[in-house]
């Protein structure tokens, strides 16, 4: 891009000519014109769910209806802490949304939020992470937000292909393949386990001793096991 210097109107050159006049650039019998550069005030996000996640190159103000997290890996490895953000999501910082309302009983286009960009560059600390742009990554060497036995969480991504603008983390080393919300409780997300056999009483989320657990959720011994 360019700029006309008597005017300082923007305008393009491809190859060879450009007529900053008409903001038109030329390349042998192609000519291309009208190109008109707008600036950007927001950003808006549609939610496919309770949940979604976000990372953008510049601060966004939270709209109403939503909350924003941080998320905060234990030293372990084996807890994942969210830490809610007011009034603005900083550059540069992986973030999980949560809508206020319900999403199944939301009209359509209240599921999509618009996130203003702020004035300000702050700088913020999250182990979530992300790419403007679309990027590929090593099948399961990441975790994504989705859900698991109609759990939300961050779980391990089998693809290779990530969306821009979507927040992740890189697989722990403890070897943890996910992280549920406990409880439905958006403030900490507790470390799950894949369990092949319960050892030891089996509980699940309502706090109901369960005899013979089947697939889903389940306390045991303090921590929740995942029975697939």
């Amino acid at each position: 891009m360019n700029v006309n210097p008597s005017t300082g109107s923007p305008w393009y050159v491809q190859d060879d000519t450009a007529d900053y006049t008409l903001n038109r650039w030329s390349k042998g019998n192609q000519v291309g014109s009208n190109f008109q550069v707008e600036a950007v005030t927001s950003l808006p996000v549609t939610f496919a769910g309770q949940y979604a996640s976000l990372y953008s190159p510049v601060d966004l103000t939270i709209p109403d209806g939503v909350k924003a997290y941080t998320g905060e890996l234990n030293a372990a490895g084996t807890r994942f802490n969210l830490t809610e953000l007011s009034g603005t999501i900083p550059h540069n910082t992986g973030v999980i949304l949560e809508l206020e309302d319900d999403f199944a009983s939301m009209d359509d286009a209240d599921k999509t939020k618009t996130f203003a960009i702020a004035n300000t560059t702050t700088d913020g600390t999250s182990d979530l992470s992300g790419k403007i742009a679309a990027t590929t990554v090593s099948a399961s060497s990441v975790l994504v937000l989705g859900k698991s036995d109609n759990n939300w969480g961050l779980y391990t991504y089998s693809g290779t292909e990530l969306g821009g603008f979507k927040a992740y983390m890189d697989m722990p080393s403890s070897g943890v393949k996910g992280f549920a919300f406990s409880f439905g409780t958006p403030t900490a997300i507790s470390d799950t386990q894949v369990a092949g056999s319960l050892n030891g009483a089996a509980y699940n989320l309502a706090g109901q001793r369960v005899a013979k657990p089947s697939r889903g959720l389940y306390i045991v011994g303090g921590r929740k096991m995942v029975v697939r």
